[in-house]
C-alpha cells in the first residue's frame, strides 16, 4: 500500500504576528487564522543558487552551492470579503511601504503534519473576471525563513 495522500483537507492559515523563535515552540505559540477559500497551494521551498568557476588549466566547470532563496508562492483565493485569513493577507499587503509586511504561515496537511514559515506579503490583487467566473484574489508571498516541518502527533 502506498503512502500517497490527496491534498483535500489541507488547511493554510496565517498569523499577523511573527514567532519569538523559529522552532516548533515559537510557531505553535502563535494564533493562526485559516485562509478559507484558498484554491490551491502551489510548489514552494528553498532553492540554492549555483556558484561556478572554470579554471583555464582544465576547462572543467567546478560547481558549488551558493546563496539560498526560500522562494515564493502565489496564493489563489476566491474573494469573500469576510474571510479573516483573506483580511490578514490584504492588510499586510496594503500596509505602508515602511511597515513590516511579514506574516507567519502554517500549512496543515491531511496527514496532520504541519509546515511553518514566515513570508513577506508582497501583493493582494483582485480579478473579478467575466459573468461565468468566481471573483478571485491572488497574494504573492516571498518566503523569508526555512520551512519547518513538524510531524503529526
Amino acid at each position: 500500500m502506498s503512502d500517497v495522500f490527496s491534498s483535500v483537507g489541507t488547511v493554510v492559515a496565517v498569523s499577523a504576528a511573527l514567532p519569538a523563535t523559529y522552532n516548533e515552540a515559537g510557531y505553535e505559540a502563535l494564533t493562526f487564522t485559516s485562509v478559507g477559500e484558498l484554491q490551491e497551494l502551489p510548489e514552494f521551498g528553498a532553492e540554492q543558487a549555483l556558484a561556478t568557476h572554470t579554471p583555464l588549466a582544465t576547462g572543467i566547470v567546478e560547481k558549488r552551492g551558493g546563496s539560498v532563496d526560500y522562494g515564493e508562492v502565489t496564493l489563489p483565493i476566491a474573494l469573500t470579503g469576510v474571510d479573516a485569513g483573506e483580511g490578514i493577507l490584504q492588510a499586510k499587503s496594503d500596509s505602508a511601504v515602511t511597515a513590516d509586511k511579514r506574516a507567519t504561515f502554517k500549512v496543515t496537511l491531511p496527514t496532520g503534519e504541519a509546515l511553518y514559515f514566515v513570508g513577506l506579503v508582497r501583493s493582494f490583487t483582485r480579478n473579478v473576471g467575466n459573468a461565468d467566473a468566481i471573483a478571485m484574489a491572488s497574494s504573492i508571498v516571498s518566503i523569508t525563513s526555512a520551512v519547518l516541518a513538524v510531524a503529526a502527533v
